[in-house]
């Protein structure tokens, strides 16, 4: 919706498909005013889309540009495109949210988490720290692949526990909502049962309850949006982990690399593969994180770690 429709409530919805696939309108979060290259462009970079993609896009704007508007049906002669800007109610949403002083946990519980779990690393006790005694109402953090997301969670949750408050936890996947319900010993549940689960007079959550969403770079936004509204009309507090260079979400997504790039400040990260131990095998998960393909490969095969064999 653009700021200039605000005023318009019939419009709120303007743009929701319901019934399939729609594109993520979620680098618009973050894009200035007006339509020319370079917003084009930005939103493309934010999007993660391929260079071809983005030279069809230009391509199109450039053959908008040139043609003039219709001069049959509504009168568009008032539109100033120059003056539109579109955002994303998870954005706002987002930015309110910060330094709420939301469910944060004392020095003493935090100690005492950490004291159960003393072989976390210092960028995993950083984002312990981070997440609860933050004080935001919805943060997000990265956790690339074999750096120990699940244990980190597992010390946030003990804090969180020691201090009173419920804590819960969700991923798209079931497989992964039960890998994060057994690494942390919290109550989880699959992101389609929360959804399902919207009935204002027993919502599953509270103003005591942080939601932990595991691999949240699968989340839709229409799901996360959906989420942070529960969390906004309970009083709950919401965190995000995942990896926003690996796979998205199948449904129009994006939010969650949007709101770490915009709020890198207060998005901690873990860099650390702990799963890997051999140095060439971590530069191959990094280069493969990155799209290095060939790279990857180089090392691995330097390593004595790739095997060829002859197909059938």
């Amino acid at each position: 919706m653009s700021d200039v429709l605000i005023n318009r409530p019939e419009l709120e919805n303007l743009g929701v498909y319901e019934f399939g696939w729609s594109d993520s309108d979620a680098a618009g979060a973050s894009a200035r005013r007006g339509i020319d290259e370079e917003v084009v462009s930005d939103i493309s970079r934010l999007k993660n889309e391929p260079e071809w993609v983005l030279k069809n896009r230009l391509t199109g704007l450039s053959r908008f540009l040139k043609k003039p508007l219709p001069s049959s049906g509504a009168d568009l002669s008032g539109i100033d495109f120059d003056k539109i800007k579109h955002f994303r109610r998870i954005a706002t949403r987002f930015d309110k949210g910060l330094h709420r002083g939301a469910h944060q946990v004392a020095e003493l519980h935090l100690d005492a988490a950490f004291a159960t779990h003393p072989h976390l690393s210092g960028e995993q006790r950083q984002l312990a720290i981070g997440w609860c005694q933050g004080g935001h109402r919805f943060q997000a953090a990265i956790g690339r692949a074999g750096a120990g997301k699940t244990t980190t969670v597992a010390a946030c949750a003990a804090a969180w526990t020691a201090a009173g408050y419920r804590v819960m936890g969700a991923a798209v996947k079931g497989e992964a909502t039960r890998t994060l319900a057994q690494a942390t010993e919290i109550e989880c549940e699959t992101v389609a049962w929360y959804l399902a689960h919207t009935d204002p007079q027993s919502l599953p959550l509270d103003a005591r309850t942080v939601l932990v969403i595991d691999e949240a770079s699968t989340l839709s936004d229409r799901d996360l949006d959906a989420l942070m509204d529960m969390a906004a009309t309970t009083g709950a507090s919401l965190r995000l982990i995942g990896d926003p260079a690996q796979h998205g979400a199948i449904a129009a997504g994006g939010m969650f690399r949007v709101l770490c790039e915009r709020h890198e400040h207060a998005t901690p990260e873990l860099t650390t593969t702990h799963r890997l131990q051999h140095l060439h095998d971590r530069a191959a998960a990094q280069a493969l994180r990155e799209g290095r393909i060939d790279e990857a490969f180089d090392l691995l095969a330097a390593a004595g770690h790739l095997h060829v064999v002859a197909d059938d």
